[in-house]
């Protein structure tokens, strides 16, 4: 019985404490890390933001964007070329993958192809060399029907 109690305990404090997690970062928060982030040299810097993660990240940028295309339209570019950059070296990455895998399933085709070949091919002796032994045993054999 306690260890139902604690179980549901537990399920009922992970209930109430996801939305606390899952809550957007405050302006204040993404602010203050990116003053942390303009005050490092270029190589600290670097360090610090692939600590980051994805929700941080997105959300820095997108802080970023919104405050420099209010101040000045023409970097509205800038950002889309940066998108556009990543969604290319994306797909060229995901296009290496597919191309990897398609040789995966190639090799492994090739494989299973010649493994069923080497054994049809050992089964169709196996069959002929038994055929053999079968019609030699029938002609060194002679029948005797026993009339009881």
């Amino acid at each position: 019985m306690k260890i139902l109690n604690k179980k549901v305990f537990l399920i009922l404090f992970l209930c109430i404490l996801t939305p606390i997690i899952s809550e957007p970062l405050s302006k204040d928060f993404i602010e203050k890390k990116l003053e942390e982030l303009k005050q490092l040299n270029p190589a600290q810097r670097k360090e610090k933001t692939e600590l980051l993660d994805y929700e941080t990240t997105a959300s820095i940028l997108s802080y970023i964007r919104y405050k420099y295309i209010k101040n000045d339209p023409e970097m509205e570019i800038i950002f889309s070329l940066y998108d556009h950059l990543a969604n290319l070296n994306a797909i060229k990455l995901s296009q290496k993958r597919l191309n990897r895998l398609l040789f995966v399933i190639i090799f492994t085709l090739i494989l299973f192809s010649s493994y069923l070949t080497y054994i049809l091919i050992n089964q169709n002796k196996i069959i002929k060399e038994l055929k053999e032994y079968s019609h030699n045993q029938e002609e060194n054999q002679s029948f005797e029907v026993f009339k009881g």
